[in-house]
Formats: C-alpha cells, structure tokens, sequence
C-alpha cells in the first residue's frame, strides 16, 4: 500500500515532552526504540508497517508522559523489511571482518616500512 501517513508527536492541543538530558522528544525516543531489535514489529512477520510502528512508540510515550498522545493520520504504509541475520552467520561475518582488518593492518605496515 502506497500513500502518505502522517505521524504526529501530540494532538494540536497538547504539548510534546523530553527529559532534560535527551535531544529526543519522548515520542521520537519511542520510535528510535521502535526500531531497536525490530521491538515494533509486534506480529513478528519481518515487516514493519507505519501502524505497527506507530503503536509502538505511542504506547512508549504514554506510559512515560500521560498528558501526551501522539496521531496517525493516513494509510498504512511499509517501514521496513527486517531481516535477522542468524547466530552462525553473524560469528561468519564478524570472523571475516577481524581477518581482514589483520591483513589491511599487515599490508599498511608492509607499505610505510618500504617507503
């Protein structure tokens, strides 16, 4: 599904909050929350519909600020399509990353001693 959606951080009557040490609005730290660990993709299908996300940080920013409730407006569209790697591939990708960190390492070396 196509279309606009319109996410806002508090009805046009309220106000929108954040903690004094954050440079995040609550309901913004709720969707960045959302996105962590796919935490919003409440269904479990690797999809992260719009709506899906939107409840997510709603919720969040209920639970921290109760005088504040965010709006969706418009079509349920697709955020993201998230894909996990498994355990075994991601100890394959780390494994292959420290090697070749190594032979770049090795190579710089070999490089500035012939220079």
């Amino acid at each position: 599904m196509s279309g606009l959606t319109f996410l806002g951080s508090s009805t046009e009557l309220e106000d929108s909050y954040s903690y004094d040490e954050d440079s995040y609005s609550i309901f913004t730290q709720g969707l960045i929350n959302g996105l962590i660990g796919a935490a919003a993709d409440k269904n479990n299908d690797s999809l992260l519909m719009a709506e899906e996300w939107f409840n997510f940080a709603y919720d969040y920013t209920v639970s921290n600020i109760g005088k504040q409730h965010p709006v969706f407006w418009g079509n349920d569209v697709l955020i993201a399509n998230i894909s996990t790697v498994p355990i075994p591939g991601t100890f394959w990708l780390v494994g292959s990353g420290i090697v070749g960190l190594r032979l770049i390492v090795k190579r710089k070396r070999s490089f500035s001693a012939s220079c």
